[in-house]
């Protein structure tokens, strides 16, 4: 099942996400402080919804996030854009399927992809400083936070959309009984 969300709830849902990412969350102790919910939600939008909104909010959180950078640039709407877009180039090539393990999969992909551009632009831009590549501690406790919030949603998802647009129903019959 396609999630569609209209254009203009996208845009305010991808910034109001965005400003939570940068204000709110980063105000909390060191437990709730490590989590991306973006990088949470940008898998399910890629796995779900059309490859136009998934841009549509990398560019919209990103901008947020550029926005409330207090240091040197983090270029965080260029990095959810290749995200996003390499994303849906694994999405179609390799992991073709729209299962929980797919969401899983993009979600670790997403958080190791976003570690390595990271990494790769401390060594390679002279502007970025070591405070933007996150510990290997806070890493795993995104993932982790991550992984379960994918495996939620995908399992209310799928039992919401059985609630109400009907469940597929099975036979329970051997081949060739009677029933």
């Amino acid at each position: 099942m396609k999630l569609s969300l209209s254009s203009p709830f996208l845009v305010l849902f991808s910034l109001l996400v965005g400003m939570f990412q940068t204000t709110a969350l980063t105000m909390l102790p060191a437990p709730w402080s490590v989590l991306k919910p973006v990088l949470a939600i940008l898998p399910l939008l890629v796995l779900f919804a059309p490859p136009r909104q998934a841009y549509i909010f990398a560019v919209s959180s990103g901008f947020v996030m550029d926005l409330f950078a207090l240091e040197s640039p983090s270029f965080v709407t260029l990095r959810l854009l290749l995200l996003t877009a390499s994303l849906l180039v694994l999405l179609r090539t390799l992991l073709t399927n729209r299962s929980i393990y797919t969401a899983l999969a993009l979600v670790g992909l997403i958080h190791a992809l976003d570690w390595i551009v990271l990494t790769a632009a401390i060594h390679i831009l002279p502007t970025f400083s070591s405070s933007f590549t996150p510990a290997w501690l806070e890493t795993w406790q995104a993932f982790v936070a991550n992984l379960l919030f994918v495996l939620i949603y995908f399992v209310m998802h799928v039992k919401l959309a059985a609630r109400f647009f009907g469940a597929v129903r099975h036979s329970s019959s051997w081949y060739g009984s009677r029933s």
